[in-house]
């Protein structure tokens, strides 16, 4: 089934965050995974 909307993840918000501060979406996936796995970036 398709379109079944979800509720926003803290994950989504800081995605979608870098996405609004001008990085690609790329980028912003890159800095997501940074953030989870905990790396010091």
């Amino acid at each position: 089934m398709r379109g079944v909307a979800r509720p926003a993840t803290e994950g989504r918000a800081y995605f979608d965050a870098k996405k609004a501060a001008g990085k690609t979406s790329m980028e912003a996936m890159r800095a997501l995974y940074s953030k989870i796995s905990g790396a010091p970036h």
